[in-house]
């Protein structure tokens, strides 16, 4: 379980971060100061920073001049000619650029001795204690220094858009690339059409659903769980196994099956099931295998992929919001952080490219989270943009601070109420941890 709390939170550090990192690039991008740019939260461990300074040396050069003199006549009638050679030294002033990297301890020595008007202070590159993710620290966030080129407030609106939508693009281009490494390297998938241009292998028939009070359920099948053999034999494909249980009523069938690294027999007797219309335990069955794809169709499976989880995942949210609204539940069907470390734990066992994949959709939801138009929120910034673009004025920066208070304090509030539903729903799990720690 310690395991599964270290992978959890490099997860959802590496994913908070690429967000981060997004508006890092953009805000440098469109010429806006960054004054800090951390991996994981504050306090501060330490920091590099890049300071540019400007000095001024005094050069001496010496030059050698002639000077000519008017003729002279000689009583003897000759005529002279006379030079005088002077050595002249002069001093040359010369502004000479320096750049040089100081370590930054603590939480304000990047800000000591650096006051000079000379000195151009650059970003602080820090690592922090608290190992969640990053963050960035942009001048003119909250509407300071609007009379500034390098602040944020001083920017055109199209360039703060940009900025803030940064995270939301990069965490979307972020989940393409780890979809496309999948495809590259092989990612489970659904084979019943096999798609084409594929290589497929490690071919195998898990449960996809498990049937309420069904014979399945009551013998303790799970969702995932792998059918190895059926009566002793081989079970390779969904159709002969249907055809099979169906001439089972009354009969009981060993089922051999793979759960994580388990491996698990399950004795169960077939009966009639209304919901399927013939006998059955219970169970929905899929063909997956390992699908890969050369590297070129590996990058355009994993940006369609993308696309196709961002549809579905905008469906899903607007479901739930529509029965949340109208009273219809859904609300167990939301996770928190504690629910997402318990499935990241499940997910580990399973192996690196089911972490992988499961990775890439905690990338897209995060994404998409991120894009909804609530106050706090990427989507709630970027909506008060729109408005000012409206407006043609901005809105009050005391009402819109106001704004996104409550919208995170009801962010927070959602969270505990989730966290604490978590809890409850995964306590043995919960549990465990807690006597291993102290026990």
């Amino acid at each position: 379980m310690f395991i599964t709390i270290i992978i959890f939170l490099l997860i959802l550090g590496i994913l908070v971060f690429i967000h981060e990192f997004g508006h890092f690039v953009v805000a440098k991008k469109m010429g806006v100061r960054v004054d800090e740019f951390g991996f994981g939260f504050p306090p501060r461990m330490l920091g590099i920073q890049l300071i540019k300074s400007k000095t001024i040396q005094k050069l001496s050069k010496e030059e050698v001049q002639s000077l000519e003199v008017d003729n002279y006549n000689l009583p003897d009638g000759q005529e002279l000619t006379t030079q005088i050679i002077t050595n002249h030294i002069e001093e040359v002033s010369q502004i000479v650029p320096a750049k040089k990297w100081r370590v930054v301890w603590g939480r304000d020595k990047a800000k000591q001795d650096l006051d000079n008007e000379n000195s151009d202070k650059g970003t602080v590159y820090s690592i922090n204690w608290i190992p969640l993710g990053g963050f960035v620290k942009i001048k003119g966030e909250q509407g300071e220094g609007a009379e500034d080129e390098d602040s944020f407030a001083h920017k055109k609106v199209w360039q703060r858009g940009a900025i803030i939508l940064a995270g939301v693009v990069m965490n979307f281009l972020f989940t393409v690339i780890l979809l496309s490494v999948g495809y590259f390297v092989g990612l489970p998938q659904d084979i019943s059409e096999e798609p084409k241009g594929a290589i497929i292998q490690n071919i195998q028939v898990e449960t996809a659903a498990i049937l309420q009070g069904s014979p399945a359920d009551q013998a303790g099948m799970k969702v995932g769980d792998v059918i190895i053999s059926l009566d002793d034999q081989a079970v390779d494909n969904v159709e002969s196994f249907r055809n099979y249980t169906a001439l089972q009523e009354g009969k009981t069938i060993v089922l051999q099956i793979k759960r994580d690294t388990e491996i698990l027999t399950k004795e169960i007797q077939p009966i009639e099931i209304k919901e399927a219309g013939r006998v059955a335990i219970g169970i929905g069955l899929i063909k997956t295998g390992l699908v890969s794809f050369p590297w070129y169709k590996a990058i355009y499976k994993g940006f369609e992929s993308t696309l196709y989880l961002t549809k579905e995942i905008f469906a899903a949210l607007y479901t739930l919001l529509k029965n949340l609204v109208t009273v219809q539940g859904g609300f167990e069907e939301v996770s928190g952080p504690v629910g997402i470390a318990v499935l990241t734990g499940r997910v580990a066992k399973m192996g690196f490219i089911y972490l992988l994949q499961f990775m890439a959709l905690l990338s897209i939801n995060l994404a998409i989270i991120n894009f909804i138009p609530f106050p706090a929120l990427d989507g709630g910034r970027f909506l008060f943009l729109i408005i000012e673009k409206i407006r043609r004025k901005p809105v009050d920066r005391k009402i819109e601070a106001v704004i996104h208070a409550i919208g995170f304090a009801l962010l927070m509030l959602l969270v505990v109420v989730v966290t604490f539903k978590d809890v409850s729903q995964y306590s043995g799990a919960l549990a465990s941890l807690w006597s291993k720690i102290f026990h």
